[in-house]
């Protein structure tokens, strides 16, 4: 099951305007020749997601609406780290692109506005909420989580 949240009460995001398999570049255009920059710059942040083939992401495979989101979590501490840990994602959330095609970064805005203020002892409620579960494909697909971390560094040693 996929978890979606911010979806307008809808598993279908609304189209981006751009059809499935269409350079958003426009055809005919032409790129200039590729040179060197002096020095590297910060990296790029995507504003929108590159359109992927139908089929080649979770919203081409196809969405059918999963269990009640109140039906797979309980209220207790894993709950509460999980809130917790959903409100330091936001700003993730809201500035990058979803290659799966099931969310768009502002239709994370009402979900992390509420959790900013959420009460953590009815973290469960916050969930049943804002989010929604759903079944990609046929449901049989294998879904991989990973977790990168944001760790505070430091050119010059210090204690702790």
């Amino acid at each position: 099951m996929a978890l979606l949240s911010g979806c307008a009460g809808s598993l279908i995001p609304p189209s981006t305007g751009v059809p499935v398999g269409q350079s958003p570049i426009g055809q005919g255009a032409t790129l200039p020749p590729a040179s060197t920059p002096a020095s590297p710059g910060p990296p790029l942040t995507p504003t929108e997601p590159v359109p992927v083939a139908a089929g080649d992401n979770a919203l081409g495979a196809g969405l059918v609406p999963g269990p009640a989101v109140a039906e797979l979590v309980r209220q207790n501490e894993r709950t509460r780290a999980a809130l917790t840990a959903f409100r330091l994602s936001c700003p993730s959330l809201m500035r990058r692109a979803d290659p799966s095609g099931l969310t768009r970064g502002q239709d994370w805005a009402n979900a992390c506005a509420a959790a900013s203020s959420w009460p953590e002892d009815s973290a469960a409620d916050f969930f049943s909420r804002y989010f929604e579960a759903a079944q990609v494909g046929d449901g049989s697909a294998l879904a991989t989580g990973y977790y990168e971390p944001e760790i505070a560094g430091s050119r010059t040693r210090s204690a702790g």
